[in-house]
């Protein structure tokens, strides 16, 4: 509720109709006929005043006259109208004017601009340079009123408004540049905030990606008023609106609200936090009502800025525009602190620089260099999470040397440092040591790499250290990595579990270490030692077999492994070329077994489904255990290698297998 001190002739039209209604409804409240906004502090002049009642239709009055003139139909019936009975000297004597601070009137002319220079800008002209008053109210020098809530200024002084630092527009303004549709319920929440007279902000990573002409990927909001106060707020104005309303955390008071077509948003309260005991969460916070103290707890400069989608300004505390023009990554404040506040800061810090291609602050860098060992000391659930993220964002290789630059690689991961020192020789390798050519095969996976493959590319090689074999040959060193493969996935499944890596992507990744050796030979020599065609057909089945036993994208994870890691291990000009010919030819046939496949599903038929595991416990009355799962294997290999015309025959087919095995 916003009761307006000025007079209403500067208000334009969607102000001048929000004003009469918030005045209907502050007479309702002054005649008790009301529940809400019993103590809302717009109404405190008018309790004050020696007529409260009056006073209120004195106010309505001068709206009123005002919609008149501008041919707007106001019912007049709403209110009632002064004595008209009375001479001047006893409405005087009875409606002696309510004073009015300068301060107050500054405050709200200052208001009034910010909203029609994002309404109306074209009616900004027609406002005077002296503002009136509504004739019910009396200037008197003074501040603003103690009634009134400030909201907070972006230079930390006393002024009242926010020092515009980069107008971008409204949420319909931003959403139409990005040709997406505007999200309603957002909307929806700045609307009430407003009308509630409280600050509401965008904070952080939507504003940064807007500013990095980035999609944002959600709005979250942080206000001035308590978790208790924003819980009312939202449950008084969106009934039947929402599925729930909930708390998130006791530490930290964010509310948390599901919307009735599932969107989530998330409203925290400004917030100043404690002692970071344990280097990664505060042991308390204090809400504040200060979006600057806010800003200074937080990580990056370019994360900590705040969007005002009232006025339509991005508003900085920290340098974080100064940041994103100049495309560098700094933390807010001293990075010693904030890195001891959250040790998981380091990482994130890797994830912005990969995130956002900027250059990091050589500061910064030499601080985190000292703190790495500190990242041990946080949950691995953590570093997980982290990591997760990393992933996804660039290749593999790059992530290694920013990791590595930061010393972050030797205590996160010393068994992928240590490769640094593990040679290699020709006559297979020339690229020195087993952390160069990791990093080589790492450059050489795909945009579209998954993460098992890129955590699979990293690992591959992590047996070579100790299977390291030196003999003479011709005087002349020769190095072998004997049995790398099977040494490698154990490491890797240990590794990976102390990260918390679920079973899933432990399975995956550990298969495609343990068989980038095997499979591959067996591939080679196929296409070596036969015909053309015979090998073909050949690998055709093989493959048909593998991906009835795994999957289609376990297998082309690794044809996309095994030819990422031949690329970046030949020598020799004529085993390279023949090497990138074999790679040729199984993607091509890997493509011509996906097609058969596809098309014996199109009959119905899928290997892997008809092989039952159920059905075979009961035939062959055998438990679940290790022997199922070589039986299924065996099974699936021979009606891989056979093609079918119908369900039925590969059914029969299985039961046939069966009854032999039973006898």
């Amino acid at each position: 509720m916003r009761l307006w001190s000025i007079h209403p002739k500067y208000l334009d039209k969607i102000g001048l109709v929000a004003l009469w209604r918030e005045a209907l409804l502050a007479k309702k409240v002054l005649e008790g006929k009301t529940k809400g906004y019993k103590n809302h502090p717009q109404l405190e002049r008018f309790k004050q005043s020696n007529n409260p009642i009056e006073f209120i239709n004195k106010y309505l009055e001068s709206i009123y006259k005002e919609a008149i003139s501008r041919g707007y139909k106001f019912d007049p019936k709403k209110f009632t109208r002064f004595d008209s009975s009375k001479t001047r000297r006893e409405k005087t004597k009875l409606y002696k004017k309510i004073n009015i601070t300068s301060g107050q009137l500054k405050y709200e002319i200052e208001h009034l601009l910010k909203k029609i220079e994002r309404r109306a800008p074209y009616e900004i002209e027609r406002i005077e340079k002296n503002i009136k008053t509504n004739p019910i109210f009396k200037t008197i020098k003074g501040k603003i009123e103690s009634w009134e809530k400030i909201i907070p200024s972006y230079d930390g002084t006393s002024k009242h408004m926010y020092k515009k630092t980069l107008h971008i527009g409204d949420l319909d303004q931003i959403y139409k540049k990005l040709n997406l549709n505007v999200p309603q319920n957002a909307k929806r929440i700045i609307e009430i905030f407003e009308k509630n007279n409280s600050i509401i902000l965008i904070p952080g990573g939507f504003v940064r990606d807007i500013l990095l002409e980035k999609i944002p990927h959600d709005i979250d909001f942080a206000t001035n008023i308590s978790p208790d106060e924003i819980e009312k707020l939202l449950k008084k104005e969106l009934s039947g609106e929402y599925k729930k309303i909930e708390l998130q955390g006791k530490t930290f008071g964010v509310i948390r609200i599901i919307m009735n077509d599932n969107e989530i948003y998330e409203i925290a309260t400004f917030r100043k936090d404690g002692v970071y005991s344990d280097g990664v969460h505060p042991d308390n916070i204090e809400v504040i009502n200060s979006a600057k103290e806010d800003a200074l707890r937080r990580d990056f400069t370019i994360n900590a800025l705040f969007y005002d989608p009232i006025g339509g300004d991005v508003i900085d505390y920290v340098g974080g525009l100064k940041d994103l023009q100049e495309k560098k990554l700094r933390f807010v404040g001293d990075a010693r602190q904030r890195i001891s506040e959250d040790k998981s800061r380091m990482l994130r810090y890797v994830r912005f620089l990969l995130y956002t291609n900027f250059s990091p602050d050589e500061s910064d860098i030499e601080i985190m260099k000292k703190e790495a060992p500190s990242i041990n000391n946080i949950p691995k659930e953590l570093i997980k999470r982290e990591l997760d993220k990393i992933i996804n964002i660039a290749n593999p290789k790059i992530i290694l040397e920013i990791l590595d630059k930061l010393n972050l690689l030797e205590n996160i991961f010393p068994e992928i440092k240590s490769l640094e020192i593990c040679e290699q020789s020709a006559p297979y390798h020339t690229e020195k040591s087993v952390l160069t050519h990791t990093k080589m095969v790492c450059k050489n996976l795909p945009e579209n790499a998954d993460s098992v493959l890129k955590w699979a590319a990293i690992f591959h090689d992590i047996g070579k250290p100790d299977t390291k074999n030196i003999k003479l040959k011709n005087n002349k060193e020769e190095i072998s990595f004997i049995g790398h493969d099977k040494v490698g996935t154990l490491k890797t499944k240990t590794i990976l579990k102390k990260l918390k890596f679920s079973k899933h992507d432990i399975e995956e990744i550990s298969w495609l270490i343990e068989n980038h050796i095997k499979i591959f030979v067996q591939l080679f020599d196929i296409i070596k030692n036969n015909k053309e065609q015979i090998a073909k057909e050949k690998c055709i089945k093989f493959l048909k077999k593998l991906i009835n036993s795994y999957s289609r994208n376990r297998i082309l994870n690794f044809i996309t492994l095994i030819r990422a890691d031949s690329l970046a291990s030949i020598s020799n000009p004529i085993n390279g070329k023949r090497s990138i010919r074999y790679l040729n030819l199984i993607a091509s046939y890997f493509e011509i077994a996906n097609q058969e496949l596809e098309y014996e599903k199109e009959l119905g038929i899928n290997i892997s489904k008809i092989v039952d595991g159920k059905i075979i416990m009961k035939k062959l009355n055998i438990a679940p255990g290790k022997k199922l799962g070589v039986l299924k294997n065996q099974i699936t290999n021979e009606l891989s290698d056979q093609k079918f015309n119908s369900l039925e025959i590969a059914q029969n087919a299985f039961l046939d297998i069966l009854d032999r095995l039973k006898n």
